[in-house]
């Protein structure tokens, strides 16, 4: 093997486990050959260990292990087991040793491979896998820990949200001037719209949110009983977005749904509003069209409007509208991530 070299001469020599291999065919069963992490290992040199026996290296007590693993491989088991070996200095190591057989083209044993485990390594490996567990432990207790604050967190918006919209309702009630009526009406929509989304976020509590799904669950909700508007959605599905890009998104959809429902079909006239969710590469489209009477004079300039702009420009996307022979077409482009 010293003379001959490839591959396994090198990569046992490169090997940190310290290995023997042996005659098997010899009855005395010596030593061919130590690695030089067994040398470095145990303190020996070549002509220490070369044409000696294991047993020879072996404590007095510790050679009956070599016969067992002998035995073993002969029944086909081969395990490992404990052994004390002596250093050149005199002190013994307790190791774990494997031993196989090595056999010859025509099936009689030529070598024993013996490959030897330095206790103190396993027990480093096992000090070292516990801390990674330990700490493991602790980053999913934090993720926990946080997800929960995420989730309180948007149960009291929500709840503070609600608790808002009351006050907007009993201020209406007392208000006797019709256009602060109304201001107070829309803002307090607008706030159980919120409400609506935070308490949606808060149940499902995940770092992605599908978003056809939540405007599936709110969007058909926004047409008042009776009125004969009928509210179409085309949704992509999968349109999986991380919560800060989410909320703006759905908002918006919520706000131009509204504002189509109210403003575009004057005196319960029919008609039709319709709500699309589509990806193209790395960006989605929104868009929230209508067959009514038109976008009127000054809408851009209304509160809903600027609304609308400001959650545009917090999703990091582009808005355009225009007027589609009857009815209105308002088209939102954004980045899949903020």
């Amino acid at each position: 093997m010293h003379r001959e070299g490839g591959a396994f001469f090198s990569a046992t020599q490169l090997t940190r486990t310290p290995i023997l291999v042996t005659d098997a065919s010899d009855a005395r069963d010596p030593i061919l050959f130590a690695n030089a992490a067994f040398l470095s290992f145990f303190g020996y040199t070549e002509s220490d260990v070369v044409g000696h026996t294991v047993e020879d290296l072996c404590e007095e007590s510790a050679c009956q292990v070599i016969e067992e693993l002998r035995r073993a491989i002969d029944d086909g088991h081969e395990r490992p087991l404990e052994i004390a070996l002596r250093r050149k200095d005199g002190k013994a190591t307790l190791t774990t040793v494997v031993m196989f057989l090595v056999q010859d083209s025509e099936g009689y044993p030529a070598h024993h491979f013996l490959s030897f485990i330095d206790r103190a390594e396993v027990a480093s490996a096992n000090a070292r896998v516990q801390e990674l567990l330990i700490e493991n432990a602790r980053l999913v207790r934090e993720v926990a820990q946080r997800e929960l604050l995420v989730d309180e967190t948007n149960h009291r918006v929500k709840n503070a949200l609600m608790q808002a919209a009351m006050v907007l309702v009993m201020q209406g009630v007392h208000s006797h001037n019709r256009e602060v009526s109304d201001a107070l009406s829309h803002a307090r929509e607008r706030l159980e719209t919120m409400a609506g989304i935070y308490d949606l976020l808060s149940t499902k509590n995940a770092k992605t949110i599908d978003l056809g799904s939540v405007l599936q669950d709110m969007v058909p909700h926004l047409v008042p009983p009776l009125m004969p508007i009928v509210v179409e959605t085309h949704l992509a599905p999968g349109v999986l977005l991380p919560p800060e890009l989410a909320q703006p998104l759905a908002l918006i959809a919520l706000e131009l749904v509204t504002n189509a429902v109210k403003h575009a079909f004057p005196r319960r006239r029919a008609g039709r509003v319709r709500v699309d969710l589509s990806l193209h590469d790395d960006a989605l489209e929104l868009t929230v069209s209508d067959d009514g009477v038109g976008m009127p004079e000054g809408t851009t300039d209304s509160l809903g409007y600027k609304l609308v702009r400001g959650l545009v420009r917090q999703a990091g996307g582009t808005l355009e509208h225009a007027r589609t022979g009857p009815g209105t077409t308002v088209r939102i482009s954004a980045p899949l991530s903020p």
